[in-house]
């Protein structure tokens, strides 16, 4: 991926907007190795998680790309999980809902609008703000489908398996967030 993006810029006359999942274009992605060795443990599969490296397009486009490299994430306060293979079969997939459970993503729920852009910088400057952006870690919730999920089965259906613990401002440069999110229905304006 990372070389058709270098492609694209080599082409482009100005800035290019790239759009992915939170986990691929983070700057800093540590918990898709603790998400790796979490479900290596569930089969019995033993991994030494300080031996595992993983890299994904974020942290290399951070590398060679510096500042110039602006990384937006995404958020929400509830969103609506499916299996991706029950989305396309299934006229009424098993669906999953989940809630935000951090300090930041929590104190825009009560702000009155559905929807948010947060620059972290700009943020930065007011004191509240800066304390929880830079928090040591924030659970951050997962939203739309999941590769080979079955939530029918209990064992799926468990909340804390769809949180990633991330320091939001080492990951992002900015966040868009929203109040709702459904994988069923397109986001009205």
């Amino acid at each position: 991926m990372k070389e058709k993006v270098d492609w694209i810029l080599n082409q482009a006359n100005g800035p290019v907007l790239i759009a992915g999942h939170n986990g691929h274009i983070s700057k800093k992605n540590r918990a898709a190795s603790d998400n790796f060795v979490n479900a290596a443990k569930d089969e019995n599969i033993n991994v030494d998680s300080k031996m595992l490296k993983l890299t994904y397009i974020g942290e290399l486009l951070e590398e060679s790309y510096g500042d110039a490299y602006y990384a937006i994430g995404t958020s929400f306060n509830e969103g609506v999980l499916a299996a991706d293979s029950k989305i396309i079969t299934d006229p009424n997939p098993p669906t999953f809902t989940i809630h935000s459970d951090n300090l930041l993503l929590n104190s825009l729920k009560d702000l009155p609008a559905d929807r948010y852009f947060l620059d972290f910088d700009r943020a930065k400057q007011d004191e509240q703000l800066n304390r929880l952006i830079s928090k040591d870690e924030l659970k951050m919730p997962y939203v739309g489908s999941l590769n080979g999920v079955d939530l029918n089965d209990p064992n799926h259906r468990k909340i804390d398996n769809y949180y990633s613990g991330m320091i939001i401002d080492d990951s992002f440069d900015a966040l868009i967030h929203f109040r709702k999110v459904d994988v069923f229905t397109p986001y009205g304006r």
